[in-house]
């Protein structure tokens, strides 16, 4: 690979809430979170803030109501609003 140019690395211009897409473990009466996954620990998330805000607003409105599920993921997009 002697002929192959690799660019420098570039930062992203937003340091926080640039990801468009989060997946959380469902637990305890429908509280949303993340996992440790060689410990199983459980951590409730309110709000993470490098998610984008419309995630961080999906997460608030179902936060306790999501109990018929072991996991739940959303996406959104970022320029057209629209979340999956």
């Amino acid at each position: 690979m002697k002929e192959v140019s690799i660019e420098p690395t570039l930062p992203s211009p937003q340091q926080y809430n640039y990801r468009n897409h989060a997946r959380f473990t469902v637990r305890f009466g429908g509280q949303l979170g993340f996992s440790n996954r060689i410990t199983r620990r459980f951590v409730k998330v309110d709000e993470c803030r490098l998610m984008d805000p419309l995630i961080n607003e999906t997460l608030s409105g179902i936060q306790g109501k999501c109990t018929e599920t072991s996991n739940f993921s959303v996406r959104v997009g970022s320029n057209t609003g629209d979340r999956f």
